[in-house]
């Protein structure tokens, strides 16, 4: 079925996105019911990997969504308003993962853009690496706890 060609592509492969991470939130809480899910944003997200033709998608993922009570952890740094904006629309709780293996100063960029645009349901970052390289965290926690949303977050 999801092989289809036309028009049902598209929402085959959004359906089967979408149902998948439903389904495997609604098991994961069902064993724990307390537990906090959380997802990559990128395959959920249109100014990311949630557009027509992504890589080997059979079809789009446009239109794609996981339920509001999935956390979303965000590493769209290139579009990060927009992207940020999108899920706290959505009313999605989310975490920024930061890093990369590049400048960890990035981290500064994400968190003026969390405070100068206001958003909403923002909880905290994550230091992501590729390379496993730990060296920068140190200077990435320090720019973190440095910056003015950390020191209303800790407060709160």
């Amino acid at each position: 079925m999801a092989c289809k060609p036309g028009k049902a592509k598209h929402q085959i492969s959004t359906q089967i996105l979408t149902h998948n991470v439903q389904r495997c939130s609604e098991k994961l809480l069902a064993r724990n019911p307390k537990a906090s899910v959380a997802v990559w944003s990128d395959m959920f997200d249109p100014y990311h990997n949630a557009v027509e033709k992504y890589y080997l998608v059979n079809g789009s993922l446009r239109g794609s969504n996981a339920p509001d009570s999935v956390r979303i952890v965000n590493w769209n740094f290139g579009k990060r308003q927009e992207s940020l904006q999108h899920f706290s629309q959505r009313g999605h709780q989310q975490i920024l993962a930061g890093y990369y293996d590049s400048d960890p100063k990035q981290i500064t960029y994400w968190l003026d853009t969390v405070v100068d645009s206001k958003i909403p349901g923002f909880q905290g970052v994550m230091y992501t690496t590729w390379r496993k390289n730990y060296s920068e965290l140190e200077k990435f926690a320090g720019l973190v706890k440095g910056h003015s949303w950390y020191s209303k977050a800790s407060k709160d």
